[in-house]
This record gives structure tokens, C-alpha cells and sequence, in this order.
């Protein structure tokens, strides 16, 4: 549920409000019973264009996340009887897009996230993540893309390890990752375009835990079709 004001026409304002219900019952063989949760969340958007060539926006969110039935645990793993854990989450983003020509484009992306829970800090993250994409419109038929992406997840004060059980698949890792890719369309229509699309990806990882250290280089060719 959402309403937005056209404060004039160079600034837009959002606001939104959002709930849901997850339920596990169904799945207690594989350790997630506990999950069972309600998330509530509130967030607004602001929107800035100061003329054709510029787009400016900040994001922030508040989610809360109630479990049913899961006990919190202290910072040596143990739980803690009789707590009901609860997440706050703080969330902040900021972008900026140029158009600096006619067909190159320049977007800035800064991502903050912040989850604390009430009983000790055990469950505490910092997620981090900062972004630069280059975008060129070579022709109608070819189109060429470079980001450029930083990212850092951690743990606050368990970054010995590299995920908590039933949680999101989050490792305490930090580094660059590096992308180009470019696209050729083949033939098109009304209804869809076919095209040959190619991208290679390298990233470079560093992280507390040795398993989480590594390179990694990803090249892709395929077929790509639009409707």
C-alpha cells in the first residue's frame, strides 16, 4: 500500500507500507520450524530531477520482523530461555543517473543495511554495498554495459563465522566484483527482438573465514529474447 505526492515537478515523494506472514510448519524436517515470523515495514522514497540530464533518489526503510517461536541467543551461541527474538532492520539507499550524452548514461548506486535484534547482538549485520554503472546505447542493434561493484557483509560481533542456521545465505566477505557486457540484437518485431548477448564477470573476495577468500571469473554467451 502506497500513496505519492508530486510535490512540483522537479520532486516526487513516496510513501509505502507493507506486511506479511511466513509460515514453516510444513517444513520442520528441515530445521526451519522456528522461523514462523510476522514482518511489518514502512518505507518512503524521494525523488530529485533537477533537469533531463539528472535523476537523484533516497530510499530508506524500517521493516521489524516478530518471530513466533524462536529464542534469541548470546554471543557465545547460547540461548537464551524465555526470549522471543525480534529484528529492527534500517535501510538506506541513495542513487544518482547522468545522462551525459545522448547515448551514454552514467547511475551511482549506495546501499546501507543495518539489522539489529533485542536480546544480545548475536544476530547484529552490516551490509554494505556501493555501485557504479556505465551504460552506452552504441546503436539501435548494439549496447554496451560496465559496472563496477563493492560489497561488504559482516557479521558485528560473530565475523568468525560465515552464516547463522535457517538464516539468509549472507557470508562475512568483503571486495570488488568487475562486469562488462555487451548486446547485438539479431532481428526484432512488434512483439519481441532476439538477441546475442556476451558478459564477463571477475571478483575478488576477502573475508575472515579462509573459505570465503577467493577469485572468481565468470564468462557467459547465450541468446536473449524480449517480448
Amino acid at each position: 500500500m502506497g500513496i505519492e505526492f508530486f510535490i512540483n515537478d522537479k520532486f516526487q515523494l513516496e510513501f509505502a507500507a507493507d506486511g506479511r506472514t511466513r509460515s514453516y510448519h510444513d517444513y520442520t524436517d528441515f530445521n526451519v520450524s522456528n522461523l514462523d515470523h510476522d514482518q511489518w515495514s514502512m518505507r518512503t522514497k524521494l525523488t530529485f530531477k533537477p533537469d533531463a540530464k539528472n535523476e537523484i533518489t533516497g530510499y530508506y526503510s524500517f521493516p521489524q520482523r516478530n518471530f513466533d517461536d524462536r529464542e534469541g541467543k548470546a554471543l557465545d551461541r547460547s540461548s537464551v530461555p524465555g526470549s522471543s527474538l525480534k529484528y529492527d532492520y534500517h535501510i538506506m539507499v541513495a542513487t544518482w543517473e547522468y545522462d551525459f550524452a545522448k547515448r551514454h548514461s552514467l547511475k551511482a548506486f549506495a546501499y546501507l543495511e543495518k539489522r539489529t535484534g533485542n536480546v544480545s547482538g548475536f544476530y547484529d549485520t552490516t551490509w554494505k554495498r556501493l555501485r557504479l554503472r556505465y551504460r552506452n546505447k552504441i546503436s539501435k542493434t548494439q549496447k554496451l554495459e560496465a559496472i563496477i561493484t563493492y560489497r561488504d557483509y559482516a557479521y558485528d560481533n560473530n565475523d568468525t563465522f560465515n552464516a547463522i542456521e535457517g538464516e539468509e545465505p549472507v557470508n562475512s566477505k568483503k571486495g570488488f566484483k568487475y562486469k562488462l557486457s555487451y548486446a547485438h540484437r539479431l532481428s526484432s518485431s512488434d512483439s519481441m527482438s532476439w538477441w546475442v548477448v556476451a558478459n564477463g564477470a571477475y571478483g575478488n573476495f576477502d573475508s575472515v573465514n579462509a573459505s570465503y577468500i577467493y577469485d572468481q571469473s565468470v564468462i557467459h554467451v547465450g541468446l536473449q529474447l524480449d517480448f
